[in-house]
């Protein structure tokens, strides 16, 4: 039972669509486990196959009288600012490491990150706020800015009038999924013309973001001309390795037109 606490855990598809819920994102016991533990207790859970399951947890509580400066300690926008922080620096089995001096960056350390900015352009098509957040914040601990799109619809009327070298690509999104949206991309007029010298390098690397790995989705990539997945929970880990890939990539492709991804 203590895998439902790491980040990003959800149930399986099947599952899922058997729920008339509507699905999350998997962080909801992650970031309750770690705001017990910043109170110093522990979440229990004890589940019962075919019966249910009951959570509890344990805090340390210092009672005082509520004053304006305990009062603005507690807002809702801090606490989920420091725990998107520790998403991001999530370890690569996916749970959330607890913030700590040598963890959380400092000025001196951000500045650096800064300096350090790396020309890839890469859009981010995700529609969960929190998700954003935390692979923003991932991509510029990695030294990488990018721009982000709600869904699939707005990723592809994004490509129509810029290029990017790399979209990190949500496999389920409103409006148009990724697959659908890469789909699009592909057949794009501006990147149609195979006489156009730069008609290979224009088209980006698309890598779907997806937790379902088990259903197929490496051969749906493949169908709609994804490069490949990135499974959640991400980690810094995989994405540094993606991005140096990408980087590969492109530099091999100005020497020699016919490299492929996979080829690298």
């Amino acid at each position: 039972m203590p895998y439902v606490f790491q980040a990003f855990t959800q149930l399986d598809s099947k599952t899922r669509q058997a729920s008339s819920a509507e699905p999350g994102t998997g962080l909801g016991l992650a970031i309750c486990k770690q705001l017990v533990e910043m109170m110093g207790g522990q979440v229990m859970v004890e589940s019962v196959y075919g019966q249910g399951s009951t959570f509890s947890f344990t805090a340390v509580i210092d009672l005082q009288p509520i004053s304006s400066a305990t009062s603005s300690s507690l807002e809702p926008s801090s606490i989920t600012e420091a725990t998107i922080d520790s998403v991001a620096q999530s370890n690569s089995n996916g749970s959330l490491d607890t913030p700590t001096s040598s963890t959380v960056p400092t000025t001196n350390e951000a500045v650096v990150v800064e300096e350090k900015k790396k020309d890839m352009k890469i859009l981010v098509a995700e529609d969960n706020k929190v998700n954003q957040k935390v692979i923003k914040k991932m991509l510029l601990r990695l030294g990488y800015e990018c721009n982000i799109v709600e869904d699939g619809l707005q990723a592809w009327e994004e490509l129509k009038v810029n290029d990017y070298d790399l979209i990190l690509m949500d496999v389920h999104m409103p409006k148009m999924d990724g697959f659908q949206s890469t789909q699009r991309i592909r057949k794009l007029e501006r990147f149609a013309d195979e006489s156009h010298a730069l008609y290979q390098s224009r088209q980006p690397v698309i890598m779907a973001l997806t937790a379902e790995v088990l259903d197929g989705v490496h051969e749906q990539c493949k169908e709609v001309q994804m490069n490949g997945y990135l499974s959640k929970p991400l980690t810094l880990d995989e994405l540094e390795s993606t991005l140096m890939t990408v980087e590969r990539y492109k530099e091999n492709f100005v020497e020699d037109s016919k490299v492929s991804f996979d080829d690298v």
